[in-house]
């Protein structure tokens, strides 16, 4: 089973202090390699809080850590700026000079192998 979602990205407070730690700390990665589910889009996907999601553009697909957040609306999610989210959004900024980030169609489902290191997803968006 699969949700389709509107994915967002922005900064969060955390992010900040994760990146203050250093990007290859366990607190960049606690807070970046994550997507915000609604509550009760979460249990529909029937995932928790730390639980393994997969997540999948008409760009790419990354398998991250499912946060959940009550204050988000249904059929709404959010990735903090970072690595993980830079593997689902496209390169062109239609000369905006800054990649979309706002209203990603995605599809999230239950599941993945692993979450990447920051080394792998480098590896991945050089090509």
């Amino acid at each position: 089973m699969s949700l389709k979602v509107s994915l967002n990205s922005g900064r969060t407070l955390k992010q900040g202090i994760g990146v203050e730690a250093g990007k290859n700390s366990p607190e960049y990665l606690k807070e970046t390699a994550v997507i915000m589910l609604n509550n009760e889009d979460a249990a529909t996907l029937g995932v928790k809080d730390g639980d393994l999601v997969t997540v999948k553009t008409e760009v790419g697909e990354v398998t991250v850590y499912c946060k959940t957040d009550d204050k988000l609306p249904r059929g709404m999610a959010f990735m903090p700026y970072g690595p993980w989210i830079n593997i689902l959004v496209k390169e062109d900024t239609e000369g905006t000079g800054i990649a979309c980030f706002k209203s990603v169609e995605a599809e999230v489902r239950k599941g993945g192998e692993k979450v990447f290191s920051l080394e792998d997803l480098a590896r991945i968006l050089r090509g």
